[in-house]
């Protein structure tokens, strides 16, 4: 293994529990070679393999990223430096160790998340996901909407967890909610497999599933390619998606809460929405296409039965 690899490798054990000094530091180092990055990046994929009985401990060479004394470590066929034989033990085993933080947006905003140089991933309002800081080809979707712009990468499939499906990537762009268990998908580059080691549905562009928590059955849908993240832009497309659904992506983008009432929720709605601005007194204009009353009450908005909008 080469000095900057080596260098990349011992940024990133000493970046698993950073301060002010060591970020600013790394930041630094990237700073002095283009190829570092790289290097960075690539240290993420490397398995170690750790001789503790190549270790020598007789090694005094001081560490210039600040680790101190080192000791010799096998590492995919090459000797390595690290500050000594517990802080490697310590390594391997946070290389295997989840390390989950959490990203979330308010009602009605919208956040971009970069994994990194290729994969993006952009929260709807009111959702909220959860990284792996040790692992960028991960994501899970606790509540919301997310579009996912994916960088393909054939050893390392990105995979995608909601409400207990998964999600695996092919090399592609997809939009992904979760509303009380309901999950739906819809795909506009690429390709994605749903629930690989279930049903293993391949979606291609236009395509998508409804997996209702409600039943055992998957339903396909098609979905226009173009329309796939259009809640960016305040666009909306539905062939037949319950009210429920279609209330819960519009709370998300105006940042209200609609409730809808239960005997109208389950109802199919096909058709475009389109939202201007954050307003949510544009809701009241939905009711000849939702052909239903829409009303504006202290705890929020309300969908129900018979027609009419009111104030």
């Amino acid at each position: 293994m080469d000095d900057i690899a080596t260098q990349a490798l011992l940024w990133r054990l000493r970046l698993r529990y950073p301060d002010a000094e060591s970020q600013r530091a790394f930041e630094a180092w990237l700073g002095e070679d283009v190829r570092h990055a790289a290097a960075y990046d690539a240290s993420s994929t490397r398995a170690p393999a750790i001789d503790l009985q190549q270790m020598a401990a007789n090694d005094d060479t001081q560490d210039s990223i600040g680790l101190g004394r080192r000791t010799r470590i096998l590492w995919g066929g090459g000797l390595i430096t690290a500050s000594a034989a517990a802080l490697a033990l310590v390594f391997v085993v946070s290389q295997f160790r989840a390390a989950p933080y959490e990203v979330a947006t308010g009602p009605g905003g919208q956040r971009v998340v970069a994994l990194d140089a290729g994969t993006r991933i952009t929260l709807a309002g009111d959702t909220r996901m959860r990284f792996d800081r040790h692992d960028a080809r991960t994501a899970t979707l606790l509540a919301g909407q997310a579009l996912f712009q994916i960088r393909h990468d054939a050893a390392h499939p990105f995979g995608v967890e909601v409400a207990g499906r998964v999600i695996q990537d092919v090399g592609t762009v997809f939009d992904v909610s979760s509303t009380d268990g309901d999950v739906r998908v819809a795909v506009a580059e690429g390709s994605v497999i749903y629930n690989p080691d279930r049903e293993a549905v391949t979606l291609t562009p236009g395509e998508g599933v409804v997996d209702a928590a409600s039943s055992t059955t998957l339903r396909l849908i098609s979905a226009p390619a173009v329309s796939v993240g259009g809640w960016r832009n305040g666009q909306f497309v539905y062939a037949g998606d319950p009210l429920a659904t279609v209330a819960a992506d519009l709370g998300r983008a105006l940042g209200v809460k609609i409730t809808v009432a239960p005997e109208i929720a389950a109802r199919p709605f096909s058709g475009a929405i389109t939202l201007d601005g954050r307003d949510p007194g544009q809701l009241l204009r939905l009711t000849p296409a939702l052909d239903a009353t829409i009303r504006h009450t202290s705890g929020g908005w309300t969908i129900s039965a018979d027609g009419r909008a009111s104030k």
